[in-house]
């Protein structure tokens, strides 16, 4: 738990069964089974898809994106790609690009500032390199002859870093940021771990800089002299590369959040750290999306990036026996929910924005085409199939028999098309059919209501509500109320 912060009561609804009859009521961190679906405020609604913003490959794979900000003439703004063959630069939010760096056969790259430059580690370990955001210019190298070859560049206090030396996984290397262009040496430090331990990520939180390795994360603090920088462990796990992103969650103030190497979901202010994750780690039968699913063996292709716009931490993943990235963990800040997408074959992306401050919310494919998120109703053409399930619904107790009357679904008036209304009783594994509508928007209302009768004696009841892929105007759940009459204990 994190300090000072009064955590909402949370019952315990053993194996998935819940007597809440409204789902959308949900608990913190507590979400029915979905897929495709996104929470808004109390709502929910079917997610948009996404188009492709280039038509010609911006290079064979995209391994890293940034969003330099402006460049060297303040009407234009600057996207940044690794690529299989470079890194490129955009100054139209992804739809054309220029080379600033050719001949480079780019892996997972980060980028971070510096001053008014940007740096970049490669992930294979490739030469260190700036780029000053001039359409003119390439990225060059930083001071080849003491530059360390290392993965992942902070910036802080005045202080270039370096951490994850080709030689030194565990090493922290680090300069002045003024002599990062000259042959200035270089000091470092090394933190202690296991023999296969490894820096995986370096961050700032609250004007503190902190360091992860697989296994333990350390606080870096600058005490001047020689050495300048003392460490000290704060934790006895880490992140997972690409996966650590800074938000803000009301009372809790500016924390990180991050995927570690159990496939947990973590929190972290700085000293506390709570796991996020207990509701849909493991397999409870209801529902298809769970975190230990996640491929094991390939955990380093995940990564993450947060839509400030909706408030919404991302997180891509591969699930199953997949090698690349296939789906993507939404987990909406705001309101403590969490919700998957499928076809999410992503291996980079980043929040940018255009130079009229429109935020955009793009993410690159190995294919090497840049796809911009909810900007469609396909997926680039694929439908998104989606589904909603309700929790198991019942009165009191599974035990008590019901004479189940009705659910009224209230939906938003813009709402459209056809929608499947599923359902099944007594624990049973199949779905039948109940009743097939079409929604027709409806400006002259508040609300748009559909009422199922269910003329069934049951225990326990369970719906699931899906549209059709092609819906042009995707509908917005508002409202369930599911309505019953109990008769007694047993069967009647």
């Amino acid at each position: 738990m994190l300090q000072g912060v009064q955590n909402k009561p949370i019952v315990d609804f053993k194996g998935g069964l819940n007597t809440s009859f409204d789902i959308l009521s949900l608990q913190d961190g507590e979400s029915p089974a979905c897929m495709n679906v996104e929470f808004i405020d109390t709502s929910v609604q079917k997610r948009l898809g996404v188009s492709s913003q280039n038509t010609v490959q911006v290079g064979t794979g995209c391994y890293g994106m940034m969003d330099f900000g402006v460049g060297i003439t303040p009407q234009e703004r600057r996207l940044i790609i690794a690529t299989g063959t470079g890194i490129m630069y955009s100054t139209d939010v992804g739809r054309t690009w220029a080379s600033c760096l050719s001949s480079k056969a780019a892996t997972f790259t980060n980028f971070a500032y510096v001053k008014n430059w940007t740096v970049y580690g490669d992930e294979s370990y490739g030469i260190p390199m700036y780029w000053t955001g001039s359409t003119t210019s390439q990225f060059q190298p930083i001071a080849t002859d003491s530059a360390p070859i290392a993965k992942f560049p902070v910036s802080h206090l005045g202080y270039l870093f370096y951490l994850n030396e080709t030689n030194n996984v565990r090493g922290v290397y680090y300069v002045d940021d003024s002599q990062i262009f000259t042959t200035a040496s270089w000091d470092n430090f090394q933190l202690p771990s296991g023999r296969n331990d490894e820096i995986t990520a370096g961050f700032v939180l609250r004007k503190i800089m902190y360091i992860s390795t697989r296994y333990k994360i350390f606080k870096i603090t600058y005490v001047g002299g020689s050495p300048y920088w003392a460490y000290v462990e704060v934790k006895s796990w880490g992140f997972v590369p690409r996966t650590v992103c800074k938000i803000s969650v009301g009372e809790a103030g500016e924390i990180m959040i991050g995927l570690d190497y159990s496939k947990n979901l973590r929190v972290f202010n700085g000293s506390d750290d709570e796991i996020l994750s207990t509701r849909f780690e493991n397999n409870n039968g209801l529902t298809e999306f769970y975190l230990k699913n996640l491929n094991a063996n390939q955990l380093t292709k995940c990564w993450a990036e947060v839509d400030q716009s909706d408030g919404v931490y991302k997180l891509f993943v591969p699930y199953g026996d997949a090698n690349e990235s296939t789906h993507c963990i939404n987990f909406n800040f705001k309101h403590k929910t969490f919700y998957p997408f499928s076809n999410q074959n992503y291996s980079c992306g980043v929040q940018s924005a255009d130079t009229a401050n429109g935020l955009h919310f793009l993410v690159a494919g190995t294919d090497g085409r840049i796809y911009r998120i909810n900007s469609g109703n396909t997926d680039t053409g694929t439908p998104v199939n989606d589904y909603l399930v309700s929790n198991l619904l019942f009165s009191e107790t599974p035990s008590q028999v019901n004479k189940a009357q009705k659910v009224d679904l209230y939906f938003s008036v813009t709402s459209s098309n056809t929608l499947y209304y599923e359902d099944r009783e007594d624990f049973s594994s199949i779905w039948s059919t109940n009743k097939i509508f079409n929604l027709k928007s409806d400006i002259n209302a508040v609300q748009t209501s559909q009422t199922i009768d269910i003329p069934k004696v049951t225990s326990v009841y369970q719906f699931k509500l899906s549209s059709s892929a092609n819906t042009s105007d995707p509908w917005r759940l508002n409202r369930v109320d599911y309505l019953h009459t109990p008769l007694g204990y047993g069967r009647a």
